[in-house]
């Protein structure tokens, strides 16, 4: 726990100075449903040449199924977007998950994550997996749809 604590904070002193020199910043609220849980999220993008940018997340996911606990969760993703904020655009993103409580689904305390999505303006829905790619079992991994609504900062 003291580890996943630490990475929180490392990624935080490592994305927070870099977000005050002259390249766009975004911040989204999201939710995201699979069958079985749900996830909650607040995010931080930084944005190069409106094409490729950076993002960390924090948040939790609950389960829904009985015996299964939720965890917290930060998540660094590197990704490129496809046409234009300001109208229609779609984006993809993969990055590292680190999480407070492993469990039956997600058996380790640093997973993958891989992410589709579209959007409109600041309205954006998407698809999003995590799972540990196959390095420790099981493998089950957690799929998600979710809705972002991203704000200019």
């Amino acid at each position: 726990m003291k580890f996943i604590k630490s990475l929180i904070v490392g990624s935080l002193l490592f994305a927070v100075p870099s977000f005050a020199d002259n390249f766009s910043f975004r911040s989204a609220i999201g939710i995201g449903r699979s069958k079985k849980s749900a996830l909650y999220s607040l995010n931080f993008e930084k944005v190069f040449d409106e094409r490729f940018h950076y993002r960390l997340d924090v948040g939790f996911w609950s389960d829904t199924r009985p015996n299964q606990r939720g965890s917290f969760f930060t998540s660094f993703l590197l990704g490129k977007t496809l046409g234009n904020y300001k109208v229609f655009h779609g984006g993809m993103d993969v990055g590292l998950v680190a999480m407070s409580s492993p469990d039956s689904v997600l058996s380790s305390a640093f997973e993958f994550t891989e992410e589709l999505s579209i959007g409109y303006k600041e309205f954006e829905i998407g698809y999003k997996h995590i799972s540990n790619a196959g390095i420790t079992t099981p493998n089950l991994g957690r799929d998600y749809l979710f809705l972002n609504y991203r704000m200019q900062l």
